[in-house]
């Protein structure tokens, strides 16, 4: 019956509500973006509160405008003023708006659906409530071929585990520093680090940071940064395109850090024979 199209628009609306509902708690499970749109986590959880607004508020209204109009129809044709509502494009803004509140077909009374005197109808759906149905039908089928059919697009999940990984392997975060990264001024400390400096670093950056091969150690212009947290990284995951090696293999990050902060100390040194500064300047 016509009456039953109501309850399955509301049943396909909550379908969705709850399958935007169910992505979004994956990705605040994954803290991670959300399907092949591009989504954010934020943007999906908007986007499920203002179906819920739909859900909850502007569709309960528009049902019951659809309802009052249908009222006020019935009371016209028992008074005998019929009026028939044009369709869509007859030029009457008014009436064209009207149409689309209007039920599709006619308006029946139900048998044996009398209640207190008052006789239930069997009214047709809106149109827009129509347009809206079966635009939902489309666009579960189009889901489901897509992801679970074709798998044209990733799941989300999929995609948070992409990028976790190419995180991992484009920021090294497979082997995550454990020591606190400060710079070291103890004699000791800092004698050790000029040990292993000496030993294996200065054939490229000289022996006292004056550069060769490698740049500049001595001057404020850094290719990848002049802090400490620089340094330690360069000289721990290395930059292979360059020739500069990872050492993390070789020294533990105890003595990188040595080795970072003794590069610190040859700031401003100004040694003989200084390679030409490279990078940016950093004051």
């Amino acid at each position: 019956m016509k009456r039953n199209k109501f309850k399955l628009i509301g049943s396909a609306l909550f379908s969705l509500f709850v399958a935007m509902q169910a992505q979004a708690q994956d990705a605040v499970q994954a803290n991670a973006p959300v399907a092949s749109s591009g989504m954010t986590q934020d943007e999906v959880m908007v986007m499920t509160l203002l179906g819920a607004l739909v859900l909850l508020i502007v569709a309960p209204l528009i049902a019951l405008s659809s309802q009052l109009y249908g009222i006020i129809k019935t009371v016209e044709e028992r008074t005998g003023v019929k009026r028939k509502i044009p369709a869509l494009g007859s030029g009457n803004l008014i009436k064209e708006v009207q149409s689309l509140f209007a039920g599709g077909g006619e308006n029946e009374l139900m048998e044996g659906h009398t209640y207190d005197g008052i006789q239930e109808m069997d009214n047709g759906m809106p149109r827009w409530l129509s347009a809206i149905f079966y635009v939902t039908i489309i666009f579960g089928i189009i889901y489901l071929l897509n992801y679970e059919v074709f798998k044209f697009s990733p799941y989300s999940a999929d995609e948070y585990n992409v990028e976790v990984a190419e995180a991992t392997v484009k920021y090294n975060l497979s082997d995550k520093v454990k020591i606190k990264l400060e710079a070291l001024t103890d004699k000791e400390a800092l004698d050790a680090g000029k040990v292993v400096y000496e030993k294996n670093c200065a054939v490229c950056h000289g022996k006292l940071g004056e550069g060769g091969v490698g740049p500049n150690m001595t001057d404020n212009y850094w290719l990848h940064g002049g802090a400490l947290e620089n340094i330690f990284n360069i000289i721990r995951i290395g930059v292979p395109e360059k020739g500069m090696i990872a050492w993390k293999a070789q020294f533990k990050d105890e003595q990188i850090l040595q080795v970072a902060s003794y590069i610190l100390t040859l700031k401003g040194t100004n040694p003989p024979n200084a390679k030409a500064p490279q990078g940016t300047e950093e004051k």
